[in-house]
């Protein structure tokens, strides 16, 4: 299969319709928010860290919008986590709070591979196993709220959390889908659709990594959209009832045991900073940012591939290849290629490949078929943690007073 080497215009607008034209096989909508290195500064620079633990519930709401740019490598979270102590203190707890999650997600990951695509634990009330139909994946279920989910998920790539918590217990709970086919839906059309925290979210959504199901209530969407998403709804709102006729409503014992496959535990490379004669760097979707250490290695070459193999695997959508080509263009050493990793690694004679360590199985994949030696490093880490990965406030419990040591639990 021949190489073909992208050249991404530095114009924004045009490297839209350069990357279009080159990616026919990604549909969707082109992306509106801009990735990138810079960006993610911007992005950071402007959070409203102060007020986010009082309002990140609300719709309108002073979320950052930094998920895409953690996902992609254009940010660390441990960099976030230190900007926000820095401006404003122990006020920063919630927001960096939060920033924990995704760690504790992608330790998940790290310790259970391609495991975390089926239940982990027991579900702790009886979960269906139906298709996802097309009036989800099209939002045209007639309820303005889960079609304005679906709108803002197809259209931008991002969905607020409080909402994104809000459609996946519609779907699992109300409408019996199978979460697997929702969750791998879902993180296709994502901007900041990554493994970890979007499959075990739904899990822990639907109880199969959390100790209860998750649920809401009509009353709970108006206090958080300002009754917004409500006016005009002409449905029979299947939420607008107490939680206790819900509870009664929605959920039966479980009376199965689930089909659980068996974690792969998927082994990183071996490490080593010594990369030697031959060798290129390989960029991945993990680390488009040029601030990385991993970029001090003195690498003749640097090369990024689109292999179909490896783009059909993860079946992005036009707008995350565009975000990860706004990243790549801010990375002037890195030469983008679409192609067979095999034909590109002959073409370009790389002997060896050197990369950054990532719990994703698709990589995996695509470092197997290049067929030569690899080496990783260590991607930046957040926190310091040795523990069981069982739930998330006993991780918090063990890193808090890394980042607040005079903190007590108040989340």
């Amino acid at each position: 299969m021949s190489v073909e080497q992208l050249t991404l215009p530095r114009d924004r607008a045009a490297r839209l319709q350069y990357v279009r034209e080159a990616f026919p096989e990604c549909g969707g909508a082109d992306a509106t928010m801009i990735g990138g290195r810079t960006q993610a500064r911007l992005a950071l620079a402007r959070a409203n860290v102060q007020d986010y633990a009082r309002t990140r519930n609300h719709l309108r709401g002073d979320v950052t919008r930094l998920s895409p740019y953690f996902r992609h490598g254009m940010l660390s979270l441990r960099e976030a986590a230190d900007d926000a102590i820095l401006r404003v203190k122990d006020n920063a707890y919630k927001f960096v709070f939060e920033l924990a999650w995704r760690d504790f997600w992608r330790r998940v990951w790290r310790e259970r591979g391609d495991g975390i695509r089926e239940a982990i634990e027991m579900p702790k009330v009886a979960l269906g196993e139906a298709k996802l139909p097309d009036d989800i994946r099209t939002g045209s279920t007639g309820l303005r709220c889960m079609d304005s989910f679906v709108r803002d998920l197809v259209d931008e790539g991002y969905v607020h959390n409080h909402a994104r918590m809000w459609f996946a217990s519609y779907v699992v709970h109300h409408r019996k889908i199978d979460w697997r086919e929702a969750a791998d839906w879902y993180y296709a059309e994502l901007l900041d659709g990554d493994w970890a925290s979007n499959h075990l979210s739904w899990q822990w959504v639907g109880s199969t990594f959390s100790a209860k199901p998750y649920f809401f209530n009509k009353e709970n969407l108006v206090r958080y959209t300002d009754g917004a998403l409500c006016k005009g709804c002409k449905a029979q709102c299947p939420f607008d009832e107490t939680y206790e006729n819900l509870e009664r409503s929605l959920f039966k014992a479980p009376d199965f045991t689930p089909q659980v496959s068996t974690p792969i535990t998927i082994q990183p490379p071996p490490k080593t900073t010594d990369v030697g004669v031959g060798a290129a760097l390989l960029v991945h979707d993990e680390m488009l940012g040029g601030h990385l250490p991993i970029y001090e290695n003195n690498v003749a070459q640097q090369v990024f591939v689109f292999d179909p193999q490896w783009m059909q695997a993860e079946n992005w959508s036009l707008k995350r290849v565009q975000f990860v080509c706004d990243g790549l263009a801010e990375l002037p050493d890195v030469k983008i290629l679409k192609g067979s990793i095999t034909s590109a690694v002959g073409d370009l004679k790389i002997l060896k490949l050197h990369t950054q360590s990532t719990p994703n199985p698709h990589t995996h994949a695509l470092l197997a078929r290049a067929a030569i030696p690899v080496t990783a490093e260590d991607e930046p880490t957040f926190a310091r943690y040795d523990g069981k990965l069982t739930r998330f406030m006993q991780y918090w419990g063990k890193i808090e007073r890394q980042f607040f040591p005079n903190a007590m639990i108040r989340s």
